[in-house]
């Protein structure tokens, strides 16, 4: 068995408030991705209500690995991201793909590899393990733009030894 990757931090737990009427669902290209590294994968947003729904958030979204049925996260993509902010109106019933990063790394230092710039990671150690993506927005309301958090569901996802 895989020894158990350290917790790099504790999400907090989803405020059910948060854009009422929102579903967000992971949709990945395969259920399982290789330790290190980084595929996309898509986030549906679905208005399930009854009402014109308005936020802004980023994008692209990056996902989480958590311990399965848990709010710790052990592994998420660490690298430069040329984001950008992106309004969302969605209509009653009506969905919307974001992109989502995917990467399986582990810790992630704040080092920089000078042949490639890229930020120096621990690969996910090789397991089971949940996906979560956070879509950090703004929504308005009469005291103007709100900072809030929704979460999508978890989706199970395998990550293989590198090359295996």
């Amino acid at each position: 068995m895989a020894p158990r990757p350290p917790v790099i931090r504790e999400l907090s737990e989803p405020d059910l408030t948060v854009l009422p009427g929102i579903k967000a669902t992971v949709i990945m290209p395969s259920p399982s991705i290789p330790s290190g590294g980084e595929v996309w994968a898509e986030l549906e947003i679905a208005n399930v209500s009854e009402t014109e729904i308005e936020f802004q958030t980023d994008n692209p979204l990056i996902a989480a690995f958590v311990l399965p049925g848990t709010r710790s996260v052990v592994g998420a993509f660490g690298g430069a991201i040329a984001g950008v902010g992106l309004n969302v109106r969605l209509a009653p019933h009506a969905t919307r793909l974001i992109p989502v990063i995917v990467g399986a790394w582990g810790h992630v230092s704040r080092e920089r590899d000078p042949r490639t710039f890229e930020n120096v990671h621990d690969d996910l150690v090789p397991g089971s393990y949940g996906l979560l993506v956070c879509v950090p927005s703004h929504s308005k309301d009469e005291n103007g733009y709100q900072r809030q958090e929704l979460w999508s569901n978890e989706i199970p996802i395998l990550v293989t030894p590198l090359g295996g």
